[in-house]
């Protein structure tokens, strides 16, 4: 026959009970509250991003999602820089140019460059190259090259109308506020082209 519980031994097991239930009860809290915080403060986190005017998408970037058509622009806009210059502007070309170089490639440009723009200065030499067409020749370091035409001025008077080349290497760096792009040049090599095989095709890649 089954022993007949106390009044007393009831209301303990129902304390008890009640105890357990209300610490889980907290530690459930406790840990939804944790929670909360965290994915709030996940989704207001700022993430960096890449804000580039002028391209043919979207303007802003996640960090890890560069899309090629960026870095071609990136490498078009160095070229513009490097290769379109006049007495008046062509410091400031150089010198924008040269924020987009590796120290490697910064260390070899610079001398020569300092004696070329005392040259432009001196005898008033303009150069302005169009890129028609470019074309994407590796991926891994990506290496862009671009074609077109490239006139030289002294004073007023055209001098040379050549078709011409500019094949720039990228490599990827640590973002910075200097550099949101992520990317520097490490290489660019500018050679004419033969004016036989020189086409002049749309843009493509």
């Amino acid at each position: 026959m089954a022993k007949e519980r106390k009044f007393w031994e009831i209301l303990a097991e129902s304390q008890h009970d009640k105890l357990v239930l209300s610490w889980l009860s907290v530690v459930l809290t406790v840990l939804v509250i944790v929670l909360s915080g965290l994915l709030v403060g996940m989704a207001v986190r700022p993430k960096p991003v890449v804000v580039v005017p002028g391209a043919a998408t979207a303007g802003i970037y996640s960090a890890g999602e560069m899309p090629e058509s960026v870095m071609v622009q990136f490498a078009r806009n160095f070229v513009v820089d490097l290769a379109n210059f006049t007495p008046a502007s062509a410091e400031k070309g150089y010198l924008s140019a040269t924020r987009s170089m590796s120290p490697e490639l910064l260390s070899r440009f610079e001398p020569v460059a300092r004696e070329q723009l005392k040259q432009v200065v001196t005898n008033r030499v303009s150069q302005f190259f169009t890129a028609d067409s470019f074309k994407v020749e590796a991926k891994d370091p990506l290496v862009v090259r671009f074609t077109g035409e490239r006139i030289t001025y002294i004073g007023r008077t055209e001098t040379e109308r050549k078709p011409y080349q500019y094949r720039v290497t990228l490599r990827y760096v640590e973002r910075t506020q200097q550099n949101p792009y992520g990317l520097v040049v490490t290489s660019v090599e500018q050679t004419e082209i033969p004016a036989s095989s020189f086409s002049n095709p749309q843009s493509k890649n």
